[in-house]
């Protein structure tokens, strides 16, 4: 192997080791820009190395140089998807626990509650509108939100000549890509106008999304609504899953353009210069006349496409994690929200008929104690 980086695992998944939420989802984050990272170092040492040897480029003379690539690179996305499963696996556990200990509470409670008169009852937390309406339980995330391209024309192709004969894309360029997909992807959660985010703005606008600005005093609360909530924990579990198989797909629709693409470069004798003409002469390596650049381009186009493929699958991580911590949160604030229901009791006005209907509160209503 050209690139000395370890394989992912492929055996069963086991819950993350991180807590269920953004915290989590940022732990795991960080251990794809590792791998990420861990990756790039490699094809680095290994173009030097293969320069100090040579005295050319590994991607330009090297066969299996750019097939080699391409492996890791699915590699490094396979373990993308074992992390979101990780996360889907704590989630379910911890809400599995949640619903063992809340199923004695609701058949305790639920008749009092719905007979409650929770007239002028407050609770301090979020509403949780969009979990509602964009999420759990109205259809789920929609579709466009698991096939919106964050990758520019130029590096969204994945045929060779395509890679080949386009100038590649600088890293502003590729930033301001990333940053355009997020904008595209919050907009597909609300309906609303794309823009350009940063990581940081993107966890921000996402929690807003989710949660609402910030809690608030809830009034004219339903504890139908709330109670429901706990009620029905175990089937949005299972609508969560159906974001995690959702966004796994996605992933691995990453995995299949870049195998795609790597069976094309294998059918031509493991190395994509005998499609252009020979490497041994560095002025026209190909016949479609880029001058002797033309796999140089395709090796760049390719580390940008999978930069960016990165960075999707980061924010989507970063959307499962803030998602999962969302309907947890919400199913134990609905928890809190019925507790303090069970010892709420309007307080009704006396009416003693003394001076007319005046109550007792009205007979010192001009008492003032300092």
């Amino acid at each position: 192997m050209i690139f000395n980086t370890d394989n992912y695992y492929d055996g069963p998944v086991a819950p993350s080791p991180y807590p269920v939420g953004i915290e989590g989802a940022l732990m795991h984050v960080y251990e794809n820009e590792c791998n990420y990272n861990a990756l790039m170092k490699a094809v680095g040492i290994s173009e030097l190395k293969y320069y100090q040897e040579t005295g050319k480029s590994l991607f330009v003379h090297e066969a299996g140089a750019l097939s080699g690539f391409i492996e890791k690179a699915k590699a490094f996305f396979k373990k993308v998807i074992e992390k979101i499963k990780q996360i889907f696996h704590k989630f379910a556990a911890v809400m599995n626990q949640y619903m063992m200990s809340d199923r004695e509470f609701i058949k305790k409670y639920s008749k009092e509650l719905y007979r409650k008169n929770l007239a002028d009852f407050e609770f301090n937390g979020y509403k949780f509108e969009n979990l509602s309406a964009n999420v759990t339980h109205a259809r789920g995330l929609p579709t466009s939100a698991y096939t919106t391209t964050l990758t520019h024309d130029d590096i969204n192709k994945l045929n060779p000549e395509d890679q080949g004969e386009t100038t590649p894309l600088t890293s502003d360029q590729v930033d301001d890509a990333i940053e355009t997909a997020r904008g595209d992807f919050l907009a597909t959660l609300t309906g609303g106008s794309s823009g350009k985010y940063t990581e940081s703005e993107f966890r921000e606008e996402l929690h807003d999304i989710l949660y609402g600005d910030s809690k608030e005093d809830l009034d004219k609360i339903s504890i139908r609504e709330w109670l429901q909530y706990i009620e029905t924990t175990k089937e949005d579990v299972k609508k969560v899953e159906k974001q995690q198989k959702d966004i796994i797909k996605n992933i691995d629709d990453h995995i299949k353009a870049l195998d795609k693409l790597q069976t094309t470069i294998n059918k031509k004798d493991a190395t994509v210069k005998d499609m252009y003409g020979s490497t041994s002469d560095d002025t026209k390596l190909s016949t479609k006349g880029t001058n002797g650049d033309f796999l140089e381009k395709m090796n760049q186009n390719l580390n940008n496409t999978v930069t960016t493929m990165k960075a999707e699958s980061n924010y989507k991580t970063i959307y499962f994690g803030m998602l999962v911590q969302a309907v947890k949160d919400r199913n134990r604030q609905a928890k809190a929200i019925c507790v303090k229901a069970i010892g709420y009791n309007k307080k009704e006005s006396a009416n003693y008929g003394y001076y007319g209907e005046s109550s007792v509160d009205d007979l010192f209503a001009g008492v003032t104690i300092r």
